[in-house]
């Protein structure tokens, strides 16, 4: 906790500042859940799914996770890129979903129930 005469702050949330490893590492023996969107497929155990749990095709996500997302979600996906069209709007301002129309989807993975 941080406090001067003004305001205290309290540190609630410490995992933040953890490496992705330290994540894992405490993970492997928590009896805690975590979210399935960090694996691969749901229940993979491989930790190689989104660098972070966050919205679908979300704006701040990484190129690797809106990769991940599009194939995750393909018919998300292809409403985004038809917003996009419609609108003349970009996903992100520096690129747009559009410029994955037509390809192969990068991975296919099944929904979570």
């Amino acid at each position: 906790m941080q406090a001067n005469s003004a305001r205290v702050v309290d540190e609630w949330l410490p995992v933040k500042d953890w490496s992705t490893e330290a994540v894992e590492e405490w993970h492997a023996d928590a009896p805690v859940p975590y979210c399935w969107t960090y694996h691969s497929v749901p229940g993979a155990g491989d930790w190689v799914g989104t660098s972070r749990c966050s919205c679908s095709l979300c704006v701040f996500a990484s190129r690797h996770d809106v990769l991940l997302s599009i194939g995750r979600r393909p018919r998300l996906a292809d409403l985004y890129t038809e917003v996009q069209q419609v609108r003349g709007d970009s996903f992100r301002a520096d690129w747009r979903i559009t410029i994955w129309s037509g390809t192969p989807r990068p991975v296919e993975c099944a929904t979570p129930a």
